[in-house]
């Protein structure tokens, strides 16, 4: 009697229990991945939010918050822009010297306030480079390192600010409104 393995033509292709099962698992688990991929890319799902009441007793929240308050876009407007718009302003010719004038000290002011900025930056990165260099870098040194920047960082948006209110002490109130008009894309809401 001669064996010969799956040449019966008569017998049919069943799957066998531990198939079966292996077949069932692995559809669960793929029904299971799809739903645990949804419920992640769903905002505040799966995650226990508290919150400090009145008392200060944290209460748990029955859904988080969905969309943060974002703060509008900062606006550092310079004097250039009103040169940009002077048609549109309408800037007489008495006018357009003060702007131009402001522009130009405001650019020859920004050049080296850039350059200390710059300087302050790359003594801060060695100042890191060496604490890391011995491995001792603390907190307090690197801040420390930071503080001139942080300081320069401070005086230049402060003399941003002034050159730009004493350009805008140039305008009309008629001007100062064609302005806020031109701006308004700039601004996202930000008064002048």
């Amino acid at each position: 009697m001669k064996l010969q393995p799956f040449a019966n033509p008569k017998r049919r292709f069943r799957l066998g229990p531990g198939t079966v099962i292996a077949l069932v698992a692995a559809l669960g688990i793929g029904i299971y991945g799809q739903i645990g991929d949804r419920r992640a890319q769903a905002p505040g799902v799966g995650k226990t939010v508290y919150e400090a009441d009145a008392a200060g007793r944290m209460q748990r929240l029955d859904a988080p918050p969905t969309s943060s308050a974002k703060p509008p876009p900062l606006w550092k407007p310079e004097v250039g822009l009103l040169l940009q718009h002077a048609s549109e302003l309408q800037i007489d010719g008495p006018g357009m010297q003060r702007i131009e004038a402001l522009d130009t000290a405001w650019k020859w002011e920004k050049a080296g306030m850039e350059e200390a900025l710059r300087n302050a930056v790359s003594t801060a990165a060695g100042k890191r480079q060496e604490a890391q260099g011995v491995h001792s870098a603390s907190a307090l040194q690197i801040t420390g390192s930071l503080s001139d920047y942080s300081r320069l960082s401070h005086q230049y948006n402060a003399q941003r600010t002034i050159y730009w209110q004493n350009a805008l002490a140039t305008l009309t109130t008629k001007q100062k409104s064609l302005l806020e008009g031109i701006t308004e894309k700039d601004r996202k809401g930000r008064s002048l």
